[in-house]
């Protein structure tokens, strides 16, 4: 009870200092705590005690809301410990925070995949391919896999073809182009 109260004090005083303005002092002070919650979310990582950890990273996040790794680490813990709504609401906060980031729908999307929602994937990356800066290969991968599992051949050739527009030389997006081409010619 006394440390989590102290972990509360500590907190508390540390949002103030935020709050009266970005100084020197105030940025390492804020890097420092986030270290020191950073070394004792791997301990309690290798305690097994996931529950502190997102303790933990719901503290981080409401510190730091701009945060991409506090919001992708709190999203992927609690989908660790099969807590799925609210990793579903990490992710979309995370999206929705950062609608101009090609990646910020890519958390949730990836998590859809995992549970082979495809049907809810197109709308989350589809966006994200027009977007002036490109996202990481791993959105047009799981997009075009997703097409593929829904029965969508079209949308998959396209986004395989997309996709190796901008890396021309990667060999399994090539197979896998092939493997749509040929279901879509009738075959296997």
């Amino acid at each position: 009870m006394k440390v989590r109260l102290a972990w509360v004090l500590v907190l508390a005083g540390l949002t103030s200092l935020v709050r009266a303005g970005d100084s020197p002092r105030v940025q390492e002070a804020m890097r420092a705590m986030f270290m020191r919650i950073e070394a004792q979310n791997d301990r309690w990582y290798k305690d097994g005690d996931f529950p502190r950890i997102v303790q933990a990273l719901r503290f981080q996040s409401d510190l730091y809301p701009e945060s991409e790794d506090v919001l992708t680490n709190l999203g992927w813990m609690l989908s660790n410990i099969e807590r799925d709504p609210e990793t579903i609401l990490v992710y979309a906060a995370y999206r929705r925070r950062f609608p101009n980031n090609p990646n910020s729908p890519y958390p949730e999307a990836n998590h859809y995949f995992l549970k082979k929602a495809y049907d809810r994937i197109p709308a989350l990356l589809e966006p994200s391919l027009k977007l002036k800066e490109k996202p990481h290969p791993n959105s047009y991968r799981i997009l075009a896999h997703a097409y593929d599992r829904l029965g969508l051949l079209a949308d998959s050739e396209r986004v395989w073809m997309e996709y190796l527009k901008l890396l021309p030389n990667d060999a399994p997006a090539k197979l896998n182009l092939e493997k749509v081409r040929r279901k879509r010619a009738g075959g296997k």
